[in-house]
């Protein structure tokens, strides 16, 4: 058999918003056409599929996961580039829950399905659906119930089985597998494996698990770009950690010297920028180094901004924090963030807080038009102690 090849060559995709024109625009003539914001959701694009083998997509919310396979299966359009697809009969499971439609049975979906396919046969047709009932051990009676009527559960298992029953082969999974129990779960990792020679697999899931039983390969996605350079278990570790980081570090919260959380400070007090932090998510044996950028801005211009490289292990095992130095800052409201970047420069937390500072002594003070004592070049400092 011929092996399949699914190539995607600077792909380029946009999300174009129109926006209605303003009375006054219409009024001056001022523009003619509506208004037009161009997002770009997957950019330059350029990756070759193969049979063989399962190619596992991860990343967080919006990287453009899912825009991938709706791209691949035709679903949308790409705006720039091409995708050349050699034999391949693509079978997209795109939808927690939309692939069928819902008030239909199962059964007419089944057959809506297969016609797409190509397969139009009552024969054929039969045979798929004794397939999926054999290898499913369900009672063909649920066939015959309309689509909304079925469990999730039931709804995915279907669905997978006439994906892997039908002429396709192509297979463009989008956390499917999160709908189906674990003892089915385990059932589909083993065929989805037995089968991959002859078919090419994408399969996209926040489930690290499922990946490191079923994927050869891991694509890495992050605004819309893909990182294809490391190894599956080096991709994973790496996306792991950063979704840890992402989990562990709660919130930033700011206190003085007796530890007392605050959001008004006299001059003469320093400032501590601490974070709430669970280290459930890690393990002492984490070597990688993450980079704190802290920016402290007012409401018309930004005072400083400073970045830090920490290691997890120092994080870890150290009660460590920021500090901002007495006497170094005006008196005014001032607004602080804080971006966590990985390896790749890629911010995976992002933390903002607000506070005000008072000259010593004229807390009755309320005003930001005085601007106090001269600002610090060294405004922060890393501070971290046992």
């Amino acid at each position: 058999m011929k092996e399949l090849s699914l190539q995607i060559k600077n792909v380029n995709k946009y999300y174009v918003e129109k926006k209605e024109l303003s009375l006054k625009e219409i009024l001056l003539l001022k523009k003619f056409r509506k208004r037009e914001k161009k997002t770009l959701v997957l950019k330059n694009i350029n990756i070759s599929f193969k049979s063989g083998k399962i190619y596992g997509v991860i990343g967080k919310n919006g990287a453009g996961k899912s825009t991938l396979l709706k791209i691949i299966s035709g679903v949308e359009n790409i705006s720039e580039g091409q995708i050349k697809a050699e034999k391949c009969n693509i079978f997209p499971l795109l939808e927690q829950g939309d692939f069928f439609e819902n008030d239909l049975t199962i059964r007419e979906n089944i057959n809506y399905a297969l016609y797409f396919q190509n397969i139009t046969n009552k024969k054929k047709i039969d045979k798929i659906i004794n397939k999926i009932v054999r290898f499913l051990n369900i009672d063909e009676k649920i066939l015959n119930q309309l689509t909304k009527n079925i469990s999730k559960n039931d709804y995915a298992k279907i669905v997978f089985s006439l994906s892997i029953f039908s002429k396709s082969n192509v297979l463009l999974i989008d956390e499917i597998f999160n709908l189906i129990d674990l003892n089915y779960k385990k059932k589909f990792f083993k065929i989805i494996k037995r089968i991959k020679r002859d078919k090419i697999i994408i399969c996209v899931s926040h489930d690290i698990g499922t990946h490191y039983e079923i994927s050869d390969e891991i694509l890495w996605m992050e605004n819309g770009s893909i990182f294809k350079n490391l190894d599956k278990n080096e991709n994973l570790s790496k996306y792991f950690l950063d979704v840890a980081v992402q989990r562990g570090f709660k919130r930033m919260f700011l206190t003085n010297k007796q530890n007392n959380e605050k959001h008004f400070f006299q001059s003469d007090e320093n400032i501590l920028i601490k974070f709430d932090f669970d280290a459930n998510f890690f393990t002492n044996e984490i070597s990688n180094d993450f980079f704190f950028e802290m920016t402290l801005s007012t409401e018309n211009f930004q005072v400083c901004s400073f970045k830090k490289k920490i290691g997890l292990k120092e994080i870890l095992n150290k009660h460590f924090f920021f500090k901002i130095n007495s006497y170094t800052l005006a008196q005014r409201k001032y607004f602080l963030s804080c971006k966590i970047f990985n390896d790749k420069d890629i911010v995976i937390n992002n933390f903002e807080t607000t506070f005000e500072i008072f000259h010593i002594n004229r807390t009755d003070l309320n005003t930001y038009d005085h601007l106090g004592a001269m600002i610090s070049p060294k405004l922060f400092f890393y501070d971290s102690r046992q």
